[in-house]
């Protein structure tokens, strides 16, 4: 077991990414146990993300709230990190990014 310190601002990011996910059902439900126990609802992405044209900004709002920790499965651990890896991101999202598989590949 692999337990991760989660800012909320990274972790609202991951359940942004893990949301937006495709694959098959074994690694989807996987992926959705990891989603729920992030605790993030639809209500408070609803009112941290806000919609812009071309994308969305994450209000600073999110600076305020708590860190999450979150503990993984090797298998869970696994399967998020080929979830970023099927990704693109852009340079300034590295910075979130790079921690994150680190923490994940240890």
């Amino acid at each position: 077991m692999k337990t991760l310190n989660l800012t909320m601002l990274t972790a609202v990011r991951l359940a942004l990414m893990i949301d937006a996910s495709q694959g098959n059902r074994k690694d989807l439900r996987t992926l959705g146990d990891v989603r729920r126990r992030l605790g993030i609802s639809d209500e408070t992405l609803q009112s941290v993300v806000k919609p812009v044209a071309g994308g969305a900004v994450i209000s600073d709002e999110v600076k305020t709230m708590p860190d999450i920790g979150l503990t993984l499965a090797p298998e869970e651990a696994r399967r998020l990190l080929e979830v970023i890896d099927a990704q693109t991101f852009t340079v300034r999202d590295l910075e979130w990014v790079e921690p994150l598989v680190k923490d994940l590949a240890a």
